[in-house]
């Protein structure tokens, strides 16, 4: 479906530009044995989209991805300026696939993780391909990052007190009648503990 897709915006944009070359030419008649107007708006169109089609594939870099397209911004300039009725729609649906995520990586641009042998030798060997969902952290081994250390708690974090302020606070708690003189003791234990 997304192919069909391509080529009817190819055939529409082509389609464009015989209509605007027909129009100058229905304002401005050209002169006899001349094409007038119509492949010069056409060229200026497959130029023009060959342009944003060497950039996007820049951009998105297409060399890293498994299609008849995968190669530098030049190498897609050309084939679009060349092949353009063919290589447009085919680049458009090669950037939908890059853009969506179903576009396939080639082998040397797949993330693999290295894999040391046990012993008195750390050499790597050739580790089996990873699943598509890879993420870093999901590694274990030489080479992993280290265990992130718990939160921590809040208490360790608060500035210790005074015991002096802490012992003055709890005598004025005593003189206003709040602790008797047990829990004061008590208190005072805790405080110099």
């Amino acid at each position: 479906m997304r192919v069909l897709k391509n080529i009817m915006i190819t055939m529409g944009l082509f389609a464009l530009s015989v209509l605007v070359g027909g129009l100058i030419n229905a304002s401005n008649p050209p002169t006899p044995g001349s094409g007038g107007a119509i492949p010069g708006v056409a060229w200026l169109m497959v130029i023009g989209t060959a342009l944003w089609a060497a950039v996007s594939a820049k951009r998105l870099e297409f060399r890293k991805y498994r299609s008849g397209l995968a190669s530098g911004p030049t190498a897609v300039f050309l084939v679009n300026v060349l092949l353009w009725a063919v290589a447009f729609p085919w680049f458009l649906t090669i950037r939908d696939n890059i853009k969506d995520g179903s576009a396939e990586l080639k082998d040397e641009f797949k993330l693999q993780p290295q894999v040391f042998r046990e012993g008195p030798r750390r050499d790597p060997i050739q580790a089996p391909p990873l699943p598509p969902a890879f993420t870093p952290r999901q590694t274990e081994g030489f080479g992993s990052r280290p265990p992130v250390p718990p939160p921590v708690p809040a208490r360790a974090m608060q500035p210790p007190v005074d015991r002096l302020d802490q012992l003055q606070r709890l005598a004025d708690m005593k003189n206003h009648g709040i602790l008797t003189e047990e829990e004061f003791q008590a208190e005072k234990r805790k405080v110099l503990g």
